[in-house]
């Protein structure tokens, strides 16, 4: 059970990749966003009665979101939760889509989909780059040594510099759609976790992910 979410008054819904630990919240780079809707909430409501009240985890939860496409405030927003669905393919269509540039932040990065789908658009013109968390992105399992090694001159990655924990889980797909989440892009998350995972369409929203990763980035650059 992966998921880190709150719901309060059947309205407003707090959500990202921060675990709710002190080192959560003032030592690892998370996001956090608080959104007040509530045809969200009611996703969130009916992720958390299946699993409190009904005990239905992973890939054995039904597919019951009310509300998987849907409006806040104008903007367009999807909604998904696994294992029940099978988030790495929508992930994936989203980076396959991409047609400028791609920025990712990813504590785990070791999912073949998203990874060749990336790839692709890397090997297309596409801009790319990405910060990985530095613990575990150089085994044979991570895509980090997999996009160093691929000699594009468009695709650039980078381990991150923090000394504690880079703990995003972000894509950033032509400044305009932000996907984030708990979501690690991993076959465990695809296939066996409790997950969840916001895509939203936005440039003002992509703007303050961007502002993020831009810092994650200079603070990669700096540790090398």
């Amino acid at each position: 059970m992966h998921n880190k979410f709150v719901v309060i008054d059947g309205r407003t819904t707090w959500m990202g990749s921060m675990n709710f630990t002190t080192n959560g919240v003032y030592c690892n780079n998370n996001n956090i966003v608080r959104l007040s809707s509530p045809r969200l909430a009611a996703n969130y409501t009916a992720e958390m009665d299946e699993m409190y009240n009904d005990q239905q985890f992973g890939p054995d939860s039904p597919q019951n979101t009310p509300n998987e496409s849907l409006s806040i405030g104008g903007i367009e927003v999807e909604n998904y939760f696994g294992s029940e669905k099978e988030i790495s393919r929508i992930i994936s269509r989203r980076v396959a889509s991409a047609q400028s540039e791609i920025l990712f932040l990813a504590f785990s990065f070791t999912d073949e989909q998203i990874g060749e789908a990336l790839l692709g658009r890397g090997d297309a013109g596409v801009i790319v780059r990405g910060v990985f968390e530095r613990v575990g992105s150089d085994t044979p399992f991570s895509y980090y040594p997999i996009l160093s090694e691929a000699r594009l001159a468009n695709v650039a990655v980078l381990q991150d510099g923090n000394p504690q924990v880079m703990h995003h889980k972000v894509f950033i797909i032509d400044r305009n759609t932000v996907i984030f989440g708990s979501f690690n892009f991993s076959e465990n998350a695809n296939s066996r976790n409790d997950e969840n995972v916001l895509i939203v369409h936005d440039p003002e929203f992509a703007s303050y992910f961007i502002d993020e990763f831009e810092t994650v980035w200079l603070e990669a650059q700096a540790a090398q």
